[in-house]
């Protein structure tokens, strides 16, 4: 019987939280994390307003998204202030959020400017979520442990032998760890615009590039989980461009496809034509908010109640 969606989510923030903030080999690696871990402060009775800025392409949209929104909530604190700021030095700068959401074109950039990075963050070189602590700034990686949990709903019970990952940018990189993490047998093989990064994340965690690989070249041969990671998909303006590969060679009855955009795009529609079972990228957004919150506890948000 399968879990409910709200169970494999909190699941999820657990497993990051035990993780990156309570473990004590976290805590030997990062002495600020055990710091991190010593204000952990329950809400108490009614909610407390919480502080949030982002930065990067979808800043605006991202702060008062409705998914956001409502993973603070279930965790007793409410939105207050919801800034859409431009780049690191300005959230940095910026002196009054708590929590902070780093998208697309900083994950890789703004790592340098925190006070720590979380084990995963630091793995990965990728910093999806940073947190004002009163013991300094502390970067995160929840991305790794979503697409785990969305791996895990798309592929059931089975542990995957061969995934394509379409993809070599930050978020290439987190699903690429969450794989070895989970599935350290499987084989991960890597398809990009660009070799060299291609080539550089399947140095840095064990995979293999497409084209020097044979995986994909006899009919018939399926993938067990083809990720992507790509923004071909994310506005229908992005499907108008060649997506790169031989789809008749990616997608066959049987298959799994894991797209990390949330729009049900045409490569969705594809792999659901051909007989693939098929995860968007929602999950693993509700998974990444509800870790987020859950770092909330940690922080001493101001006690002042949202009107």
């Amino acid at each position: 019987m399968s879990r409910p969606t709200t169970g494999i989510v909190d699941d999820g923030a657990r497993r990051f939280l035990r993780s990156e903030v309570e473990s004590s080999s976290a805590h030997r690696e990062v002495p600020l994390l055990a710091t991190l871990a010593a204000t952990l402060a329950p809400v108490g009775p009614g909610h407390r307003r919480v502080d949030i800025a982002a930065i990067g392409t979808t800043a605006a949209k991202a702060v008062r998204g409705e998914l956001l929104a409502r993973a603070i909530s279930e965790r007793g604190f409410d939105v207050g202030s919801a800034a859409a700021l431009g780049s690191p030095p300005e959230l940095f700068e910026e002196p009054t959020w708590q929590l902070g959401v780093v998208l697309s074109p900083w994950k890789q950039e703004i790592g340098k400017g925190c006070d720590a990075l979380g084990p995963s963050a630091a793995t990965t070189g990728v910093v999806d979520t940073v947190v004002r602590s009163p013991v300094g700034t502390v970067g995160f990686n929840t991305n790794t442990w979503a697409a785990m949990t969305a791996l895990e709903v798309l592929v059931g019970g089975i542990s995957p032998r061969l995934l394509l990952l379409l993809g070599s940018g930050a978020s290439a990189r987190s699903v690429a760890v969450a794989v070895a993490r989970r599935w350290p047998e499987c084989a991960i093989v890597i398809a990009a615009r660009s070799r060299e990064r291609a080539h550089h994340l399947a140095a840095s965690f064990g995979g293999q590039l497409l084209e020097d690989v044979d995986y994909g070249s006899s009919p018939g041969r399926r993938w067990d989980v083809v990720v992507n990671t790509t923004t071909w998909g994310e506005t229908e303006a992005s499907e108008a461009e060649p997506f790169g590969i031989d789809l008749d060679r990616v997608f066959l009855p049987g298959g799994r496809l894991f797209d990390l955009n949330n729009r049900v795009s045409a490569l969705q529609h594809r792999a659901l034509t051909t007989g693939c079972a098929v995860v968007c990228g929602t999950v693993m957004q509700r998974v990444t908010n509800a870790c987020r919150a859950a770092l909330l506890a940690y922080i001493r948000a101001p006690s002042t109640p949202c009107n």
